[in-house]
């Protein structure tokens, strides 16, 4: 991929390669002695096409994903699209991340606590994401999204770790519009911190937040021990994520 004939404005986003690795490469390798052949790119890529409208979900800045492949002895412009995800807004709600930043810097500033800046705050938003792959048709999912901002007054003081931390969580459900309403469609339920997580639910939604996680993204870090309740998680999950799912309820009925 030449990235010399761009112009100036350069590539407007993140490049990833995935070389192979044969036997040979792999017995000298010092990052992995995994092979990597053709048959595990193409599995990566069913799964990535079969994963690909979630992704975007609970994205703040990345709208489109572009999957290509460079086949044997071919020019980089030559380059054939086998995956295309395009997310689009249908409206336009409170970026409440931001808001809270903002009331954080203020109350630092004033030596005032956030919680005593804004209440519960919650947004909805929906959107369509739109996925085509190589030979395969497009296909469309529509989805609810309800976002929600806890200023700790329905779950006790959750500005435990203000640096790290902001008490924001969302719950997405897959739907379908009939007679001018929104009907949901079930999903698989796992956790997001922006990116999926391999934490399944009983939820038949998505639920994203700024949970606290392990280093490896593999888990939450004081979940498992249901002796401890005064937890950054649990509380999130009390009163973010609960009040979230309240909200797309609502907004179904």
């Amino acid at each position: 991929c030449s990235l010399t004939r761009l112009g100036k404005e350069g590539f407007k986003g993140t490049l990833f390669r995935f070389p192979f690795r044969t036997q040979e490469l792999a017995e000298k390798s010092k990052i992995s002695n995994t092979v990597i052949d053709q048959s595990n790119v193409e599995q990566l890529t069913t799964m990535l096409y079969g994963a690909a409208d979630t992704l975007l979900v609970f994205l703040r800045n990345i709208t489109t994903i572009e999957l290509y492949e460079l086949p044997p002895n071919c020019h980089p412009s030559g380059m054939e699209q086998l995956l295309s995800v395009t997310e689009t807004r249908l409206d336009s709600p409170a970026d409440l991340i931001q808001r809270y930043v903002k009331h954080d810097i203020q109350s630092a500033i004033e030596a005032t606590s956030a919680s005593d800046l804004f209440e519960m705050n919650e947004a909805t938003s929906k959107f369509v994401v739109v996925r085509q792959g190589k030979d395969i048709a497009e296909e469309e999912s529509h989805w609810l999204v309800v976002s929600v901002l806890d200023s700790g007054s329905t779950s006790g003081p959750l500005y435990t770790k203000p640096d790290e931390h902001i008490p924001f969580a969302e719950v997405a459900v897959r739907v379908v519009e009939h007679n001018s309403h929104w009907i949901p469609c079930p999903v698989k339920g796992y956790l997001y911190c922006f990116l999926p997580l391999p934490i399944s639910t009983d939820l038949n939604v998505l639920v994203n937040g700024y949970f606290e996680i392990s280093k490896d993204r593999r888990s939450l870090t004081d979940i498992q021990d249901k002796n401890q309740t005064d937890t950054w998680n649990a509380k999130l999950i009390s009163g973010a994520v609960t009040t979230a799912f309240l909200g797309v309820l609502a907004e179904l009925l």
